[in-house]
C-alpha cells in the first residue's frame, strides 16, 4: 500500500547517515522523551537504501 503523503523530504540521508570507511553510520530515530545518545548502526549501501525508503514511507504521526 503506498503512502499518499510523504513527510520526511528528499535529502533525508543527511540527517541519519554519515560515511565511514567501512560503509555508513545510521543513527536511529529515539522516542521523544530519551535522552542521551541515540543508537548508531553500520550499514552497507544496499541496507542505507531500504533504511531510507523506511524512515521516508513511516507514519510519523
Amino acid at each position: 500500500m503506498a503512502r499518499a503523503l510523504r513527510l520526511l523530504p528528499p535529502g533525508v540521508e543527511g540527517q541519519y547517515f554519515k560515511a565511514a570507511p567501512e560503509g555508513w553510520l545510521f543513527g536511529a530515530p529515539r522516542p521523544w522523551l530519551v535522552f542521551g545518545p541515540r543508537p548508531t548502526y553500520l550499514v552497507a549501501d544496499a541496507q542505507k537504501a531500504k533504511r531510507t525508503s523506511q524512515l521516508r514511507d513511516f507514519d510519523w504521526r
